[in-house]
């Protein structure tokens, strides 16, 4: 009982430790093994996502426009602006590199305060001491989000954004406070405009919130919904009449760069279908079979090799076919002249219909099912939790390595387990909601990455792996009690 009280009193004071430990550590990792170019400054460290976020802000302050010039072409929605608040006027007064900084720390912040968020929620839903304890430091003992403390991108930011919605979520499920409600409501807009993925968040929170004031009458449900719906519906449009005004489109959420790439769409569409992952970062990932060498991260031998199995192909292609599909769409990066580009471009898309047609028609609904469910998996389970040269590493950052790795394992395991266990609950209706509710709201997450988009990058996952810790705690409070009954 006294351990208990201690790690109880000084919890926030452990996991800041914890917490601090991680930050100067990855500071470490990051700097020396990362290459020069990657490395802004001791503390910042450079991503491929990072211009991205930053440019049409630092355009906003400098010349009023939020827009990003890719080759001739000037993107206005490119990214959404939830980094605006916070990175805007940091850049304002303090330029780039201070301003980057700054936005490390925060992510710092955040990062303890996720940590924090756990702790309420789980004293919100449990009344099991242990889970409370044993989620909360698992939470901080963990690396996976605070690995990405170091990057100006969403990842930890928008993963406090969530956390916090889910907050005053539960707490409006408690008190049925208007002013939860709301700030529930605004936290998971501000999440969705960080990651357009978290627009699940408030889909499935809107119908949580329906179900709990289900037995109210007909115009408080429609005044309470309303209230929190009010951050989204004002900003959602807002953003879609300025991109209106910009471009001449409806644009609701945002434009990738690659959409002014339509050779590139058509492959991910291809892609997607044989159910394989388009991100060319990924070595192993399908879309690098077929880019030009210039242009994939994986190694020659994957490109010379077939990775499709049998099972996929039809009688209107096979390996020779997509071999030529490949030797087309490289092509589109030889051409020059427009007429050349376009005619290329045709036949990829006329070659792309006809493959995607064949496979609706003739490959099995259980093969489409497993290649959905397969890249599920790959999604889930990573052989590495971050970027570093293992080989290269001492034996104490190895040992670390294999310890984040270890962590990220135990925490999904837990995860599916507990989602088995609340599933099995899911049709009765004294079992509790909120635990429902955040199951189903991860799963739907995951496999709307999966079953949908077809984008699995594990970092993704930050947005729901608080459940995972949750999880975690619930997992080592039954084995605890299981040798503390032995015992």
């Amino acid at each position: 009982m006294i351990l208990k009280d201690f790690f109880l009193k000084n919890f926030l004071i452990i996991s800041l430790g914890i917490k601090i430990f991680y930050f100067i550590y990855f500071s470490v990792i990051h700097n020396k093994y990362k290459g020069e170019q990657d490395i802004n400054s001791i503390f910042h460290v450079y991503s491929k996502d990072f211009i991205d976020y930053i440019l049409p802000i630092e355009s906003l302050v400098d010349r009023g426009e939020y827009s990003y010039i890719s080759g001739d072409k000037k993107i206005y929605a490119l990214r959404l602006p939830g980094f605006v608040p916070i990175y805007a006027p940091l850049y304002a007064l303090f330029g780039r590199n201070t301003a980057c900084v700054i936005m490390v720390f925060i992510n710092f912040i955040s990062d303890m305060l996720i940590v924090y968020l756990i702790y309420l929620i789980c004293k919100m839903i449990f009344n099991s001491f242990n889970l409370i304890i044993f989620a909360s430091y698992i939470s901080a003992l963990s690396p996976f989000i605070s690995f990405n403390v170091h990057y100006v991108t969403t990842e930890v930011f928008s993963t406090f954004t969530v956390i916090s919605g889910i907050y005053f979520l539960l707490r409006f499920y408690s008190d049925k406070n208007i002013y939860n409600a709301f700030f529930a409501g605004l936290f998971l807009c501000w999440s969705f405009f960080l990651r357009p993925a978290n627009i699940i968040f408030i889909f499935t929170s809107t119908l949580f919130i329906a179900y709990v004031i289900r037995n109210k009458d007909f115009f408080k449900q429609i005044f309470y919904i309303s209230i929190f719906l009010s951050s989204f519906l004002v900003f959602e449009s807002l953003w879609v009449i300025r991109n209106y005004f910009q471009t001449n489109k409806i644009i609701c959420i945002n434009t990738h760069k690659e959409d002014f790439h339509q050779e590139l769409i058509t492959l991910y569409d291809l892609v997607i279908s044989l159910g394989g992952d388009i991100q060319p970062w990924n070595k192993n990932s399908l879309v690098n079979w077929f880019l030009p060498p210039s242009g994939a991260t994986t190694d020659e031998n994957f490109q010379q090799s077939n990775p499709f199995e049998k099972y996929l192909f039809t009688s209107k292609y096979n390996l020779d076919s997509l071999i030529e599909y490949r030797k087309i769409f490289r092509s589109y990066y030889t051409v020059q002249s427009p007429a050349e580009k376009d005619s290329v471009l045709q036949l990829l898309k006329q070659k792309t219909k006809t493959y995607l047609n064949a496979f609706k028609e003739e490959v099995p609904w259980y093969i489409k099912f497993y290649l959905k469910t397969r890249l599920t998996l790959k999604f889930l389970f990573v052989k590495q939790v971050y970027q570093s040269p293992f080989i290269k590493l001492n034996l104490f950052n190895k040992l670390n390595k294999l310890y984040a790795l270890i962590m990220d394992y135990l925490n999904i395991i837990s995860f599916i387990l507990f989602s088995l266990f609340v599933l099995k609950n899911i049709f009765n209706s004294s079992y509790n909601i909120c635990l429902k509710y955040l199951i189903l709201t991860s799963w739907l997450f995951i496999l709307f990455h999966s079953f949908g988009v077809g984008y699995i990058e594990h970092r993704y996952l930050c947005n729901i792996y608080p459940v995972f810790f949750i999880a975690s705690g619930w997992a080592s409070s039954l084995i605890y009690n299981f040798f503390k009954r032995g015992l």
